[in-house]
């Protein structure tokens, strides 16, 4: 057995109710009741066989390791799921803003977009992403007027997120 870990586990429930662990970007389905604690293993368990053992007091005793890298916006949609149960959870963030800024690139605009006289793009852009703190019912509308009111060179942006 290893040592004892500093960190704490993190508790959430599947829609069905079952009760999962999170800890350090890996989410864990319980296993067993063990002696010292209980025994959790990876929720990928079909490809992986990463375990941990959880002491009483909700310290991680032991790991064994992934054979996945640990998805940490996974972790935590499944948080912000528990908090949060009537909120759709449609994606993340970061991960939004950073498909932008490659379209942007792919465009050939990164450069014109750093360009310190540019700021009317960058701030365009930027509401662009920030199109994902509208109500859902307006959504439209402000991505619309967002659209019309943007610089020519973005254009293509928008025609990108609009179709996707």
């Amino acid at each position: 057995m290893g040592e004892a870990s500093t960190s704490k586990v993190r508790y959430t429930s599947t829609q069905r109710g079952a009760k999962k662990a999170i800890y350090d970007g890996f989410m864990y389905v319980f296993h067993r009741e063990k002696k010292d604690g209980a025994g959790w293993r990876c929720d990928l368990r079909g490809n992986c066989n990463g375990r941990i053992t959880v002491l009483r007091d909700d310290t991680v005793l032991d790991q064994q390791p992934h054979t996945h890298e640990p998805d940490w916006g996974r972790c935590k949609a499944q948080e912000t799921r528990a908090a949060f149960p009537d909120a759709d959870v449609a994606g993340c963030l970061f991960h939004f803003g950073q498909a932008q800024w490659r379209q942007l690139q792919g465009a050939g605009l990164a450069v014109a977009y750093h360009l310190e006289a540019n700021e009317e793009m960058r701030a365009n852009f930027h509401t662009l992403i920030a199109l994902a703190f509208v109500p859902v019912d307006d959504v439209e509308d402000a991505f619309d007027a967002l659209s019309e009111a943007s610089v020519l060179n973005l254009q293509p942006i928008f025609d990108h997120v609009e179709e996707n």
